[in-house]
């Protein structure tokens, strides 16, 4: 019997299995394993991956045509999160390969990640505003805030973060901090006439520390920095969530009320229902792209038109917000 010679030196054929599986064994969040098992071993599961009996395919013989047709085949007509979910794992599949230095292919250029369309923004009336702030059960606190956005068509977060001291009450605009983080540069808002009537009364005797507060003082178990503290009051800065939580709850009470970016949608559509340039809609609205302006301009008239009704006074008790 002839036995073939031992080959020395000579790396083993690296298949599309077990390179997806190497992969899949990188990663350390249980939830992108899940996500990215399902889109990878289905695509190769699409693909011939055998060559001949009980051979795995290497890796090497993969190419993008393949991997773009298995792609198209399994989730072309799925939903747009589902295909950009997709794409997106099996992407990473194939670049973590090439960095190990192992030959393989790309997804192709011409499959692109999918825009979601953009829908028309939820618009409450001014109206309808109006009559939920002159309720005797909502606080002055929330009716400031609910305008202030409103009017200043600003991110509630943006509007949160505010400090007394920096308020230009005879020019009715503040600096506003940046999202992106503390370093984030401030950029100017502007209220109009409700919360500028409503602003002094809110304010009080106090002179700086954080405009919006809570109504009790915080628990001394919670460390908090020094400026999310008022300095007069002990009081703490009203958080996004204290915010979002009594909207929701004097407008509905099971969490599908209105919501706090419902305001700045809804200040945005009426200023271009009021025929506010495009130009000067940008700058209200802060960073933002210009495609994304259409989703104002749909709902300025359907604003315009809605009802001034707003939900029934029911039980409510700020003690929900601390």
């Amino acid at each position: 019997m002839t036995q073939e010679p031992m080959q020395v030196g000579v790396p083993p054929v690296l298949t599309v299995r077990a390179a997806a599986e190497q992969f899949l064994d990188s990663l350390e969040s249980p939830n992108t394993v899940r996500a990215y098992r399902i889109a990878v071993l289905r695509t190769i599961e699409r693909i011939d991956t055998t060559e001949g009996p009980h051979r795995e395919r290497p890796l090497a013989t993969l190419t993008s045509a393949e991997v773009g047709h298995a792609l198209e085949s399994l989730w072309a007509k799925a939903s747009v999160n589902t295909w950009n979910a997709r794409r997106a794992a099996v992407g990473a599949w194939l670049r973590w390969c090439d960095d190990q230095g192992w030959p393989c292919p790309t997804v192709p250029r011409q499959l692109r990640r999918a825009t979601p369309p953009l829908l028309p923004v939820a618009a409450v009336s001014a109206a309808a505003l109006d009559a939920l702030t002159s309720r005797t059960d909502v606080h002055l606190r929330e009716k400031t805030l609910w305008w202030m956005i409103f009017e200043t068509c600003s991110h509630p977060r943006e509007l949160l973060a505010v400090d007394i001291e920096t308020l230009e009450l005879p020019e009715r605009r503040c600096p506003a901090p940046g999202r992106s983080g503390e370093h984030a540069a401030a950029r100017a808002v502007a209220w109009g006439p409700r919360t500028a009537a409503l602003l002094p009364l809110l304010i009080g005797d106090r002179t700086r520390g954080p405009l919006f507060v809570t109504h009790r003082r915080g628990r001394r178990s919670r460390v908090l920095p020094s400026t999310d503290v008022s300095p007069e009051t002990g009081r703490a800065r009203l958080s996004y969530n204290q915010a979002r939580h009594v909207l929701e709850t004097v407008t509905d009470g099971r969490g599908a009320g209105w919501k706090l970016h419902n305001l700045r949608h809804s200040g945005l559509a009426h200023l271009a229902a009021s025929g506010c340039e495009v130009s000067d809609l940008m700058v209200k609205a802060g960073p933002i792209r210009p495609t994304r302006l259409g989703r104002y301009l749909s709902a300025a008239t359907a604003a315009l038109e809605m009802p001034s009704s707003t939900p029934p006074p029911r039980e409510f008790t700020h003690r929900l917000t601390g």
